[in-house]
């Protein structure tokens, strides 16, 4: 039995080496009849419009990653657009709509918005009390945040 790649092709084999490799063959099917030469600028192409096509779908979904990221954060900042923020506020909370690593914490919150323990102590109660951030299950010293699925409409 032969050996395959993960593509189902001989083992060490490419795409690419097996469509040249069958390119420079004297085919009668891949050469051009008219002007009697192989077909490899052909190949090439097609193998260039493989790539290119490959780049333009990742990066198709890419911008569909970014968009549904702004959209989200657009959506959330229209549902507390009511609702009174300070500038130490909104600085975290773009830092959690961005993509917070971790859970957020009174410590974490103070060091972001530099600020004191007991000025993020605070803001975060009153994000808690709007609905806008939600307490974890921990208690005690592990306390931590997250958004709030829904906030005030």
């Amino acid at each position: 039995m032969r050996a395959t790649s993960r593509k189902g092709l001989p083992a060490g084999s490419t795409a690419t080496n097996l469509m040249l490799r069958h390119a420079t063959r004297s085919s009668p099917r891949l050469s051009d009849r008219r002007l009697g030469r192989p077909m490899v600028p052909d190949i090439i192409f097609y193998l260039w419009m493989e790539w290119f096509l490959g780049c333009l779908g990742r990066a198709i979904a890419d911008a569909q990653r970014t968009l549904s990221s702004i959209f989200a954060k657009t959506k959330f900042w229209d549902r507390i657009k009511e609702t009174p923020l300070n500038e130490q506020q909104r600085l975290v909370l773009n830092r959690l709509l961005d993509g917070f690593g971790g859970k957020l914490t009174n410590a974490k919150y103070a060091v972001l918005a530099k600020c004191s323990h007991d000025t993020a102590f605070r803001d975060i109660q009153q994000l808690v009390e709007r609905g806008t951030l939600m307490r974890g299950a921990e208690g005690g010293r592990s306390t931590s945040y997250s958004l709030a699925n829904e906030g005030p409409e």
